[in-house]
C-alpha cells in the first residue's frame, strides 16, 4: 500500500500570476513597452527629485570627485 499522497509546491512566475488577467493577455512587445514607460517615469522622479535636493543643499567639489571615483571603481576595478 502506498504512502501518503505528497503534495509537490510548484514555483509560481509571472505567467502563472498573470494568467486570466487582462495584463496576462497583453503581447510580448506591450510588455518590453509598459518597462521602458515605467523605467522612463522612475529616471523622470529621480532627477526632479536630485535637483530639488541640489537647490537645497549645493554639491561640494569633494562630493563630486569621491562619487567620480567611486564610480571609475565600480567600473574599472570590478
Amino acid at each position: 500500500m502506498p504512502g501518503p499522497a505528497r503534495r509537490t509546491r510548484r514555483l509560481r512566475t509571472a505567467d502563472d500570476l498573470l494568467s486570466g488577467t487582462a495584463l496576462g493577455r497583453l503581447p510580448t512587445p506591450w510588455w518590453y513597452g509598459l518597462h521602458l514607460l515605467t523605467a522612463l517615469a522612475v529616471g523622470t522622479a529621480l532627477i526632479i527629485s536630485s535637483r530639488r535636493e541640489a537647490a537645497e543643499h549645493p554639491r561640494t567639489l569633494r562630493l563630486v570627485a569621491l562619487s567620480l571615483g567611486l564610480t571609475a571603481l565600480a567600473i574599472f576595478w570590478l
